[in-house]
Parts: C-alpha cells; structure tokens; sequence
C-alpha cells in the first residue's frame, strides 16, 4: 500500500504546510515531517491505524501536554516542554502534531544503527562542561512534573492501559535465569532486596507522575542553557525515583554529571533505598529486552558488550548495604 496520498489529505485536512521530510516512508505510513500548522513550526508524525502500541504511545504523550498545560496555567513555576498540539485520525492514518523548538538535544546525533544502546548515552561535547547548570534545570523540570495531578495520569479501564507503567512491578516477570545465565551474574541478592521493599516503593505516597524516558536525546538545550523535555510517549504514574535514577544510567560516561545528579537524587536513607530499587528493576528490564534477539550473532554480540559495561556492575552491587553501593554512585567509578 501507497501511503502518500493519505498524507497529502491530512495535509489538506489540518492545513499543513511542509517545509521538511525528516522520515518518509510511502510503503510503511510512518512519516516524520517538519512543517508550519496554525503558524508555527512543528513536527508531524503519523503511523497506520493498526499499530495500537504506538497509537497508544502517541495518545499518552498528548494527554500528559494537556494536563502539564493545565498545571502551568495554575501555577507561577512552568513545566518546559514540548506541547502537542494535535492528534487525530482518519480510517487508514493516525497523526500527532508537536511543537518543535529548533535547539539541539543534549544527547549527541550520530549514526546509532549497530549500537546497542544506539549511542543515547552520549552527550554533545559542547554541552560536557556545563553539567551543574544543565542538571539543575533537569531536575526542577522533573520536580515540576512530580508535583502534577497523578490522578489525571493513572491507568483506566477506558483507556486500554494508556498510562500503565512502562516497566512490570513484578520481576518474575523477566527472564531472570536467562539474564543470570547469559551474563554470568546471580541475582538473588538483587531480586531479595527488591521484594522486601517493593510495597513501600510502590506504595501511594511514593508515587508521582514521571516522564519514564528521560536520557539525552529526550533534553532539548537553548543558546542560554535553558532545557525543555520532549517525547513524553511512556508519562505515567511510578516510583517518584523512576525518572532521575534512568537518567543517572544513561550517564555512565560522565562522572561529574553522575555525581552532581547525585547531589538531588540520594538525599536521605530513603531516597538511597528507592535509589537501589530503581536501579534493580530498571537494569533487570533493560537486560530481559535487549537478550530477547533470537539471532545467535546478535545475542552475542549484545552479551558479550553488558558483561563488560558499567550496568552490570552498578546491578551486582545494588542491595548491597547503601556505603557500599553509594560509593559506586557517587564517584562514577564501576
């Protein structure tokens, strides 16, 4: 099927003016457009109307830029981040429209085919020295968006799982013997922990609205350094720890990013254990998915690289007393 003809009628339906062909695929439907609606500049993206996943992911982030819009217009501290504007769809087509803002993303942009963490760890060189600035912005966003209405993000029956949590609660429900197996690592210190403090990890007052996909490439920086957050396809309610503990991970190339980050995110006995929890159920589910490749070469490919990395480690360490563990976290050094 020729998709193009469908998109030239949501061009005529929404008043759309191109301007650039960022993804163009006329076989598959799934286009990423640059262009101006409503005189301003956005990002058009669209995907056929049988992928419920990713309709789904294009719903969420439109349903949390409305209730942050709601929360900044009640509030005199803003949530910086880029609005979506639009979605609807047609019987062959869905769309979502987004702000775009013409920055650079902290993460660097660079060719990420045949990486395994398709190079989101990376941070652009001329954004490394500037990581107490940036890292303060980053968190007073995230704390913004902590303090929104988690009832309007919690998951409803009517919703199909819209803002279900992007990870499992339960970690039996990874493949934990295989990531034991495949990375020659036992794990039941680490699963111990967890279950024992799982409960008050989860429970209610610990829960806030968070992102759930904080890494670099998700941080836009201006000429004066002010950041805004985009790409809020996996906002849900979670651990309130969820979204600064993912991004501690992705920075494991960069000590002085770890450790200023640390300075918000390891305040108290709590926050520590939260901290540690995170980390475990983060690691285990990344792990699970990136082992899932039935192709041979690939499969050792990919262990081969987290037997050597950084995350395999911090996840030995996690559920060890806090001193032991904080040490790592603290100075970067795995």
């Amino acid at each position: 099927m020729d998709y193009s003809d469908s998109l030239d009628k949501i061009y005529e339906r929404v008043g759309f003016k191109e301007i650039k062909r960022i993804k163009f695929s006329e076989k598959s439907g799934y286009f990423v457009i640059l262009g101006e609606y409503l005189g301003e500049k956005v990002v058009l993206r669209t995907t056929p109307v049988f992928d419920q996943g990713k309709i789904s992911k294009l719903t969420r982030e439109y349903q949390f830029s409305l209730h942050a819009e709601e929360f900044n217009r009640n509030s005199n501290k803003k949530i910086s981040h880029a609005r979506v504007l639009l979605t609807d769809s047609d019987s062959v087509l869905f769309w979502s429209i987004r702000q775009f803002l013409d920055s650079k993303t902290l993460g660097e942009d660079v060719d990420h085919d045949k990486e395994v963490l398709h190079n989101f760890d990376l941070i652009r060189s001329e954004f490394i020295d500037h990581s107490s600035d940036l890292v303060n912005s980053i968190v007073q966003n995230i704390e913004l968006i902590k303090m929104m209405k988690k009832n309007n993000l919690l998951p409803k029956e009517v919703d199909y799982g819209l803002f279900t949590k992007r990870l499992h609660e339960d970690l039996s429900k990874y493949d934990i013997p295989k990531i034991e197996k495949l990375l020659s690592v036992n794990l039941s210190k680490q699963a111990s922990f967890y279950n024992l403090s799982k409960e008050q990890y989860f429970a209610d007052n610990n829960l806030s609205v968070v992102m759930g996909d904080l890494i670099p490439a998700n941080i836009i920086v201006s000429n004066d350094k002010n950041i805004t957050l985009f790409d809020f396809e996996w906002a849900c309610v979670d651990n309130y720890q969820f979204d600064l503990t993912y991004l501690w991970l992705y920075l494991w190339r960069y000590e002085n990013w770890q450790k200023d980050l640390g300075q918000y995110i390891l305040k108290n006995h709590q926050d520590q254990t939260f901290f540690q929890l995170s980390v475990i159920r983060q690691l285990i589910a990344w792990f699970n998915d990136a082992l899932l490749t039935k192709d041979s070469s690939e499969l050792e490919r990919i262990t081969t690289f987290y037997k050597k990395h950084k995350w395999l480690k911090y996840l030995k360490v996690a559920g060890s007393s806090t001193g032991e563990f904080l040490k790592i976290a603290s100075s970067g050094d795995a």
